[in-house]
C-alpha cells in the first residue's frame, strides 16, 4: 500500500508521518501539551487510531489574522498496510512528540493502549524490547512466496 500526503490537517486531526522501519509500522505525530494518561491509542482489525485532546488557549472574541491552532479532542486514524500486534507496541510520548512502534504479525491483533507517566511531559507503553518473541513471516514476504 502506498500513501500519499494528504490535504492539510483540519480542526479534530493531527498530524502524523507514517513509515517502516524493519518489519514494524512506525507512526510519528506532534501533540503538544498533552498529558501522556490523555493520550489512547487504539488497534483495530484495519487501522491503528490516537486519540487525545489538543490544548491551547482560546480566545473567544478575538479577530485572528491567522487561525491555524484547533483545540479540542481529536482522533486521528491510519489505515494498517500490513498485520500488526497490537499487544505488542512501543509507545512513547516525549517533549509533544507521540511515536507508535507496531511489529508486524502473521494477523492484527487488536489492543487499547494507555500510556504509563514518566513525567510531565514523558509518558510510555512497552509491549515488547525489540526482539520478536516468535517467528514472524512478513506479509510481504507471504505474497511474494518466501514463507
Amino acid at each position: 500500500m502506498r500513501y500519499q500526503s494528504e490535504a492539510p490537517v483540519g480542526p479534530g486531526e493531527v498530524a502524523v508521518n507514517v513509515y517502516t522501519n524493519r518489519n514494524k509500522l512506525v507512526v510519528v505525530a506532534p501533540t503538544p501539551g498533552l498529558e501522556p494518561e490523555n493520550i489512547v491509542v487504539t488497534v483495530g482489525e484495519r487501522s491503528v487510531a490516537i486519540h487525545g485532546e489538543l490544548r491551547g488557549e482560546l480566545q473567544e472574541g478575538k479577530r485572528y489574522l491567522i487561525h491555524e491552532w484547533h483545540v479540542g479532542p481529536y482522533t486521528r486514524a491510519i489505515p494498517l498496510p500490513f498485520p500488526v500486534d497490537g499487544s505488542r507496541a512501543n509507545v512513547t510520548y516525549n517533549n509533544g512528540i507521540l511515536t507508535v512502534v507496531l511489529p508486524e504479525a502473521p494477523e492484527t491483533v487488536a489492543h487499547r493502549i494507555h500510556l504509563r507517566r514518566l513525567g510531565p511531559t514523558r509518558g510510555e507503553h512497552q509491549g515488547f524490547a525489540g526482539v520478536e518473541a516468535r517467528p514472524v513471516i512478513s506479509a510481504r514476504a507471504r505474497e511474494a512466496g518466501d514463507g
